[in-house]
């Protein structure tokens, strides 16, 4: 992602120290800050479908409602998420699916009985589940280029040493073209790699190993990007340090906030909520208060 902020002395990206005190470093392009969603794979054992074959897409959001005495235990009372959720098939009496981490995502593995819903229907049950862990695929790292360094960083550079590559927690900020922060991603960034920028004097290119560092989903790319140039006056990014409600300056938002939607709710809508558990037209789906 690349682009130019307008404002005197605006750079697009600056990587800051967690206490936004230090400033690492500016610039105006980062390569490996997009990537494909996160997704998880989980087994539902001893499937049973409720509306035929689960075949293909089940639905933008799908609901894992645990069923039987355990539901009283608050730490199994509410329903987990899954947002995205495929089909992948599966053995006789089991079904794999394929799904994005989700705010109120499941747990790893559960004994117990739940059934699913897209918060409209029952789309079937299971005795319990478990994630399956993926291989571990090596992560494209993330390039500051063009990047004017600040003195700490310049310090670190010619240290050279381990200890002092490793930045530690660092946020990378994103700005509008007229400096206002658009949204931010948390780090634990160590230098892996820089050598002299094409894009002038005194400027570097800067390779960091992200560690857990969340890429921007690639579908939230093009969103974040009409932001850039967004009109004086148009209201800032849900999550930007200047955003009415937040909570501090400056702090971190998701991907999402900074395309413009919303944090999951905490309760399935539709069918699943408590105004259509008393719904004379509901359909057979309830919600977990009502299963008391």
């Amino acid at each position: 992602m690349n682009g130019r902020g307008e404002g005197p002395g605006v750079a697009r990206y600056a990587l800051v120290g967690w206490d936004r005190s230090e400033v690492w470093g500016t610039c105006e392009e980062v390569t490996g800050l997009s990537g494909e969603d996160r997704r998880e794979t989980y087994e539902l054992f001893g499937w049973v479908p409720e509306q035929g074959t689960a075949a293909g897409w089940l639905g933008d959001r799908v609901w894992l409602v645990p069923q039987g005495p355990g539901v009283q235990d608050p730490e199994h009372d509410d329903p987990w998420l899954l947002e995205d959720v495929l089909s992948l098939g599966g053995r006789a009496g089991a079904l794999a699916v394929s799904a994005r981490a989700a705010y109120l995502a499941p747990p790893e593995d559960h004994e117990g009985p739940v059934r699913l819903t897209d918060g409209h229907r029952w789309l079937g049950s299971c005795e319990g589940f478990t994630r399956i862990v993926p291989a571990e695929e090596p992560r494209s790292p993330v390039v500051l280029r063009g990047l004017a360094p600040g003195a700490g960083l310049r310090a670190a550079l010619a240290k050279g040493t381990r200890q002092a590559l490793h930045l530690d927690e660092t946020y990378l900020e994103i700005r509008d073209d007229r400096g206002e922060l658009l949204t931010d991603r948390l780090m634990w960034a160590t230098v892996t790699a820089w050598h002299p920028s094409a894009a002038g004097p005194g400027l570097i290119d800067l390779e960091l190993d992200g560690g857990d560092f969340e890429p921007l989903p690639e579908h939230a790319r093009p969103l974040l990007e009409r932001w850039f140039t967004r009109p004086a006056g148009h209201p800032p990014a849900p999550g930007s340090a200047s955003a009415p409600g937040n909570g501090r300056p400056g702090s971190t938002s998701s991907a999402s906030a900074a395309a413009g939607s919303t944090t999951s709710p905490a309760h399935p809508a539709g069918p699943m909520s408590s105004t259509a558990a008393t719904s004379p037209t509901r359909p057979p789906c309830t919600s977990p208060s009502a299963r008391r």
